[in-house]
C-alpha cells in the first residue's frame, strides 16, 4: 500500500498585468472573449478562486451606492436614495 501525497501549488504572484486581467474582468466579464474565468485563470497560472476573488476587490469600491457611470467611465454616487 502506497501512500500519495499532494503538494499545494505554489503561492501565485500578482503582477501589473493579472490586475489588469482581474479589473478588466470585474468590469466586462467575459461574454466577448473566447475562454471563461477557470480558463482564464489557469492561463495565468493561479486558482480560480484567486482570479474571482480579486475581481471581486476591484469591485467592491462601486459598491451599492454607485447605479451610474458618466461619459468617462466615472462612477456617479446615487444619493436619491
Amino acid at each position: 500500500m502506497s501512500i500519495t501525497t499532494v503538494r499545494p501549488r505554489p503561492r501565485h504572484r500578482w503582477t501589473p498585468g493579472d490586475d489588469l486581467v482581474a479589473i478588466y474582468l470585474s468590469r466586462h466579464g467575459t461574454k466577448a472573449l473566447p475562454m471563461m474565468i477557470g480558463g482564464i485563470a489557469n492561463t495565468l497560472g493561479m486558482p480560480e478562486g484567486s482570479l474571482v476573488m480579486r475581481m471581486s476587490n476591484f469591485s467592491h469600491p462601486d459598491g451599492p451606492w454607485t447605479t451610474q457611470r458618466n461619459s468617462l467611465g466615472t462612477c456617479v454616487l446615487n444619493l436619491a436614495s
